[in-house]
C-alpha cells in the first residue's frame, strides 16, 4: 500500500469520525449548525475514498443519511436527490447474501417514500414498498431490518396515527391535557412538548418529551391506567424523531412500545 493510500485512508477515518461526531450532537441538541458539520465531514470522507476500497458502500449511506436529514429540516429537493443517489449507489455495491443490503434498502426505500409524501407520484409509493418488501425477504423475521420494513409498511397502508388513540376514541394526548393542568406536572409537561414540536419542529422540545416520558414509564406502576399512555405517547414521540432524524433505532424502540 502506497503512503499517499495510507494518507487518504487516514484523512478518511478522520473524517468519518468527525461526521458522525458532529452527527451525535445534532441528534442529542438539534442545532443545524452541527448537521452542517457533519454533512462537510462525510463530504470530505467520500471525496478521498478509493472508489475500489470496500468502505465505499458504508461512505456514500453516511452521507446520504446526513442529506436525507437535511431534507427534513429544509424540505429541499436537492437534498432528497442527493441522498436518493447515494443510496442507490450504496445499493448497487451491496448484492444479495451482503449483509447490510436489508439495511440499505430500508434506508432507500424511507427516501422513496419521502419522494411520494413530495411529489404524490404513485411510482415512488410502489419502489419503497417493492424495496420494503425485498428487505423482509432477506432478512430473519427476528431482525432489526425485518420488523422495520414491516412496520413501515404497515404505516403507509394508513394504519399509522400520529398520535395513540384510547378506548374512547380520544388521543391520549388529549387525555392527559383533561386529567392535568400543572406545568410543572411531567404528565403536563410532556403534551405541551409535543405540541410545541409539532408547530415549530424543535427538536430540543422533542428531545425533551422524550426523556420526560421514559422518566414516566420507569416510574408509574404497570397497573396504573396512566401507564400505556406514557408508553404509547413515547412510541409516537419515538416515530417522530425517526421521521426528522431517520435513525433507525427509533424506529424499532417505537415498535416495541
Amino acid at each position: 500500500m502506497s503512503q499517499s493510500t495510507i494518507e487518504s485512508l487516514g484523512e478518511l477515518e478522520n473524517a468519518t469520525n468527525q461526521g458522525h461526531r458532529a452527527l451525535s450532537r445534532y441528534r442529542k441538541y438539534g442545532e443545524k449548525r452541527d448537521l452542517e458539520c457533519c454533512i462537510e465531514q462525510f463530504e470530505s470522507a467520500l471525496s478521498v475514498c478509493p472508489l475500489d476500497h470496500l468502505c465505499l458502500a458504508a461512505t456514500q449511506s453516511n452521507l446520504a443519511m446526513a442529506k436525507f436529514i437535511l431534507f427534513q429540516v429544509e424540505d429541499t429537493d436537492a437534498s432528497l436527490e442527493v441522498a436518493l443517489g447515494l443510496y442507490r449507489n450504496a445499493l448497487g455495491a451491496r448484492p444479495v447474501g451482503h449483509v447490510d443490503r436489508p439495511r440499505t434498502l430500508v434506508q432507500l426505500a424511507v427516501v422513496h417514500l419521502a419522494r411520494f409524501g413530495k411529489q404524490r407520484d404513485e411510482v415512488e409509493r410502489a419502489r419503497g414498498e417493492t424495496l420494503l418488501h425485498e428487505a423482509m425477504e432477506l432478512s430473519t423475521t427476528d431482525s432489526h431490518e425485518n420488523r422495520a420494513a414491516a412496520f413501515m409498511l404497515r404505516l403507509h397502508t394508513g394504519r399509522r396515527g400520529k398520535a395513540v388513540l384510547a378506548d374512547d376514541g380520544r388521543s391520549s394526548v388529549e387525555q392527559d391535557s383533561a386529567v392535568r393542568s400543572m406545568d410543572e406536572d411531567p404528565w403536563i409537561l410532556h403534551v405541551q412538548l409535543l405540541h410545541r414540536f409539532e408547530r415549530f419542529g424543535d427538536l430540543t422540545d422533542l428531545q425533551q418529551a422524550i426523556t420526560v416520558l421514559e422518566g414516566l414509564v420507569r416510574s408509574t406502576p404497570i397497573w396504573d391506567d396512566r401507564y400505556n399512555r406514557a408508553l404509547g405517547n413515547l412510541g409516537g414521540a419515538l416515530l417522530y424523531r425517526f421521521d426528522h432524524v431517520g435513525e433507525l433505532s427509533d424506529l424499532e424502540d417505537a415498535i416495541s412500545k
